[in-house]
């Protein structure tokens, strides 16, 4: 089968896309025939050595959607055919991939894509996980920085559904993006047009310091900091709260999401599909291009959309 590996830690022009040896389900996992799998920055700071990561050489990614083809013993057992979503954390870009845990394979709903609903994994889960701030209620008001990426667009849409209004600060070069995914939203890339000090909440996916300093300076007395990618940072206010979350879900939480989908509540942005074979291209695209949504890899050439 073909995957793509990770030979060593110089980045993504270490990447290959090798012919490997088949994989087993074993005696608890369950064997998927790839379809899609989400091209996630998480492998590339990994392949940079910024982030700890698997031993390298390694099959890069963790999640995938695709049919059931065998399972073992203590596998998904009768689910030949059956569509899914799963963690494979042996890596999932490739053709076939094996899910170590059987209760962390999800069935994905006849109407919902095989695209879209590759995107919940890393996507959807962390954006549900980032919404559980216990203080937030229908009618707040929150402000969301890099809202156009694979968890931004699912987070802003989970926060609609909670009735909560979100206003969005973005980059200078993705504004027209931001513009375009959140018609009748308040979207600016300028500090000074968000509400001052009316913030329940301000939600930061980009790590980067000088927005976390904004979005601190737009709380309100008692609102909370969630941050996405930044575990160490400390709120320079004493009248507000910063939190890290990167928690699982767990498996209702996914099967929330994918009814989600189900039943058009909410949609999966899928910015780009590239195929396996140009899984470095896809890499730099999600790195250094402005993107609107989750870039996806197709794992075989007869992957169902």
């Amino acid at each position: 089968m073909l995957a793509a590996v990770q030979r060593n830690g110089s980045g993504i022009a270490a990447i290959a896309v090798e012919e490997l040896d088949e994989v087993a389900a074993g005696m608890g996992g369950t064997l998927i025939e790839g379809a899609y799998a989400p091209v996630m920055p998480w492998d590339i700071k990994a392949g940079e050595g910024t982030i700890g990561g698997r031993r390298l050489p390694s099959v890069i990614g963790y999640a995938l959607s695709g049919t059931v083809i065998g399972a073992g013993p203590l596998g998904l057992r009768n689910a030949e055919g059956r569509r899914v979503i799963s963690l494979v954390p042996e890596g999932s870009n490739a053709q076939r991939g094996v899910a170590p845990l059987a209760p962390f394979v999800f069935t994905v709903p006849d109407n919902v894509g095989m695209a879209q609903a590759a995107s919940v994994i890393g996507g959807g889960d962390a954006a549900l996980m980032l919404s559980k701030v216990p203080e937030l209620n229908p009618g707040d008001r929150v402000v969301v920085s890099g809202a156009n990426g694979g968890v931004g667009t699912w987070l802003v849409q989970i926060l609609d559904l909670m009735g909560v209004r979100t206003d969005i600060l973005s980059s200078s070069r993705s504004l027209g993006g931001n513009a375009e995914l959140f018609p009748g939203k308040h979207v600016t890339d300028d500090p000074a047009q968000l509400a001052s000090h009316a913030y329940a909440a301000g939600f930061d996916l980009t790590g980067e310091g000088s927005v976390l300093r904004i979005l601190e300076s737009q709380l309100k007395s008692g609102g909370t900091l969630v941050m996405a990618a930044t575990p160490d940072h400390r709120a320079s206010r004493n009248d507000i709260k910063a939190i890290f979350r990167n928690r699982p879900i767990g498996p209702k939480g996914y099967n929330w999401l994918l009814a989600r989908l189900a039943d058009a509540s909410i949609t999966a942005v899928i910015d780009s599909v590239y195929p396996l074979q140009e899984v470095r291209e896809a890499q730099w695209h999600v790195k250094r291009d402005p993107h609107k949504g989750r870039t996806l890899l197709r794992l075989n050439d007869n992957a169902e959309r």
